[in-house]
């Protein structure tokens, strides 16, 4: 008979409890997520620190422990918050004699603390979007509305969450009243968060379910005895590694847009993909793109062939340039090959090179949040690529258009912008763009009409059924 230990139990009741909460979120009706925000999904509790030593590094050696005790006082009876903070620190130091750099010194190290940045804990953004998109995600947290609508901003995770409730405090009490304001069903609800005082024992006094994400820098979070059953997750991988779900196709709108999203293999409304190689700043992605049919008639192609569906498949190499929460700039420098298709079989269309520099963010506008993006691309497109849409032979030429034989080369230019606003299921989306030829390796083709070309359109589209799992984008410059 074998023999099971403490740590086998424990390791036992672990699996069980992993188990269970799978099940769990695969089930329906669709689930609520509670998700905490400082020092969850955003570390808050560093910058704290950082402002105190900071504080103390003004003073003599000698002088720090008596300073630092009184900052600590001040800063348990703070109010809430950077700004209740920053109170607490000119409070204490208003009772010290301080030089007038000193003094100067410290309104300096006040105002970097009020405009901080964030750094979002590693993968908590993207696990957040994949929850989001099979169960409700609310950002319930504690603090001052302003501080945390300032921070959610620049995590740039507004899209990712159906409601937000930021309350004065985290008990039994309001946790009761926001889970029934909001028609969650607490057995089919869970909560996320760092703090086991704040988060996790008030979720399992209501019969929530709940994972307690106990991080590295989970400083002010280990502040109660973690109740039994709870399930810990050290790191946002942890959580991801717990409620991923198996990769589904799902039909994403009405006008047969299709949406995988996989470890490898992933398409959106910007194309299919194949990443190949990930790093921190360089990607390689195989992706498919392509022309529809041209009819000749009415054209100056008038009595030439008809030209084919186009498909083109090839790499691009993509380099992030910048990142931030608020805009992202991306290099592309991509390389396909085009083949026409017939009844008959494929046609050799050449190859094609369109680099260019992308830029993507968020802005707010007449109240609502909408994606932006734009790009500007250089056209490259070798001999016969060129000749098969512009080149003019023998049996096709006419006394009004001459034969003509285009060369590789320099193809023009494309600059785009367009933006998306995502309302509950509906997508609606804007674009406009120009392309010029002129100096063209072809712009002397009779085909050619005009070496501008302006265009602009809408789209309106209508998210009526989701996977378990869909495409999910955090970087933007993911997106194609």
């Amino acid at each position: 008979m074998g023999v099971c230990n403490k740590a086998g139990w424990q390791s036992v009741c672990e699996t069980e409890r992993l188990s269970s909460l799978r099940e769990w979120l695969a089930r329906k009706p669709r689930k609520a997520v509670l998700f905490d925000a400082d020092d969850t999904i955003w570390l808050d509790e560093r910058y704290f620190h950082e402002l105190r030593s900071s504080v103390l590094a003004l003073f003599p050696a000698s002088q720090r422990a008596a300073v630092g005790e009184r900052l600590d006082i001040e800063g348990r009876a703070a109010e809430a918050g950077e700004a209740g903070y920053a109170a607490a620190v000119r409070r204490c130091c208003a009772r010290l004699s301080l030089g007038q750099n000193t003094r100067a010194a410290i309104d300096v190290l006040l105002a970097a603390f009020a405009r901080h940045e964030i750094e979002l804990l590693p993968e908590s953004a993207i696990t957040i979007a994949r929850i989001a998109a099979a169960s409700r995600a609310v950002l319930y947290t504690k603090g001052v509305r302003s501080e945390q609508l300032r921070k959610l901003e620049l995590s740039r995770l507004f899209p990712s969450f159906e409601a937000i409730r930021i309350v004065t405090a985290k008990d039994l009490a309001t946790l009761t009243t926001e889970v029934a304001s909001m028609d969650c069903v607490p057995r089919e609800t869970l909560v996320i968060g760092n703090s086991v005082k704040h988060d996790i024992i008030p979720a399992v006094q209501l019969s929530l379910r709940s994972i307690w994400l106990n991080h590295s820098e989970n400083f002010r979070g280990r502040n109660a005895a973690l109740p039994e059953g709870v399930v810990e997750c050290t790191s946002w991988k942890m959580v991801a590694d717990l409620l991923w779900f198996e990769h589904h196709a799902s039909l994403c709108c009405a006008s047969a847009l299709f949406c995988l999203s996989g470890e490898i293999l992933r398409t959106n409304r910007d194309g299919v993909g194949l990443k190949i190689l990930g790093a921190q700043t360089w990607k390689l992605d195989l992706s498919l793109s392509g022309g529809l049919p041209v009819q000749s008639s009415g054209t100056k192609r008038e009595g030439m062939k008809d030209l084919p569906l186009v498909g083109e498949v090839g790499a691009v190499l993509k380099y992030d340039l910048f990142n931030s929460p608020s805009v992202q700039w991306q290099l592309r420098l991509p390389l396909r090959y085009a083949s026409g298709f017939h009844l008959s079989g494929l046609q050799s269309v050449g190859w094609i090179s369109d680099p260019g520099v992308w830029v993507s963010g968020d802005v707010s506008l007449l109240g609502a949040r909408w994606d932006w993006g734009a790009s500007v691309n250089v056209n490259f497109q070798n001999e016969r690529f060129n000749n098969f849409y512009y080149g003019i032979g023998a049996a096709d030429a006419t006394p009004t258009r001459r034969r003509y034989s285009a060369s590789g080369g320099y193809s023009g230019a494309d600059l785009r912008a367009g933006v998306v606003r995502r309302i509950g299921g509906i997508v609606a989306t804007g674009f406009v763009g120009m392309s010029n030829i002129s100096g063209a390796t072809f712009s002397n083709s009779p085909l050619v009409q005009q070496t501008t070309n302006f265009y602009a359109g809408v789209a309106l589209f209508w998210v009526f059924d989701k996977s378990k799992e869909v495409a999910t984008v955090i970087n933007r410059g993911d997106m194609q």
